[in-house]
This record gives C-alpha cells, sequence and structure tokens, in this order.
C-alpha cells in the first residue's frame, strides 16, 4: 500500500456512541478525497473515506462509481456539508 493510500485508510476514528451509517459524498479523485479528510481532521469530525478500489478488477468500480466516498455518522451530515462547501 503506497503512503498515499495508507493515509486515506486511516480516516476512521470512532467511539462507542458514533455510527458511520451515512454515505456523505461521492468522491472523485483521491486529490479530493485527502482535501476532505485534512478538513475534517483539523475539525476533529469523526468519518471514514472509503475507496472503491478493488484490485481484483483493476479499479472498474472507480470509472464507473466515483473513486470513493465519505462516510461518517448521519447526525455530522450537515456540519460537514457546511465545511467542505
Amino acid at each position: 500500500m503506497s503512503h498515499t493510500q495508507n493515509r486515506v485508510s486511516q480516516g476512521v476514528k470512532q467511539s462507542n456512541n458514533i455510527v458511520m451509517d451515512k454515505k456523505i459524498k461521492i468522491f472523485e479523485s483521491q486529490f479530493e478525497a485527502l482535501r476532505i479528510k485534512d478538513i475534517l481532521d483539523s475539525h476533529n469530525i469523526p468519518h471514514m473515506i472509503r475507496s472503491f478500489h478493488d484490485s481484483a478488477y483493476d479499479g472498474l468500480f472507480q470509472t464507473q462509481m466515483g473513486w470513493g466516498a465519505l462516510v461518517a455518522d448521519e447526525e455530522l451530515e450537515e456540519e460537514i456539508l457546511k465545511l467542505i462547501g
């Protein structure tokens, strides 16, 4: 796993009362995912960045579904959307 891919996958911050149940945004690129991850990290907002890459299909799903998705607690959706504009 490359350094950049590892950085994206570490976007998970969970506690007992946070449920990552809402897909907030679909990313078109890894750059967009990293930029938004940095914004949310700087505001200490729990989230997960999920890549749609599947090595068995050589990224086929990323061309159809986007690069990946931002997932977070549904209660944080409004705050997140305000931050990422």
